[in-house]
């Protein structure tokens, strides 16, 4: 099954909404990486380790939290692998 809205040509997946809460998810934390990272002074541009080990514990959160069509055995579309 696949879903067209009428003033766009491209067809969607069903499961389009999925994968794009969860890259707009992923995004978020990777511009916090970016701020943690690039804000700082040029000298002082390395991560503190409380910070990586709470990206890290997002990025499981993300990970887990995955529906279960974008889980790795259940992806079909390449949109999806990209995800992953």
């Amino acid at each position: 099954m696949s879903l067209r809205y009428p003033p766009d040509e491209q067809i969607y997946s069903p499961e389009f909404a999925h994968s794009m809460k969860a890259l707009c998810e992923l995004r978020v934390i990777q511009n916090e990486i970016g701020v943690m990272c690039f804000s700082r002074s040029k000298e002082s541009r390395k991560m503190p380790w409380g910070a990586a080990l709470h990206i890290q514990a997002k990025l499981e959160a993300w990970y887990g939290g995955l529906p279960a069509q974008l889980q790795p055995r259940c992806i079909v579309y390449p949109a999806h692998l990209m995800l992953q």
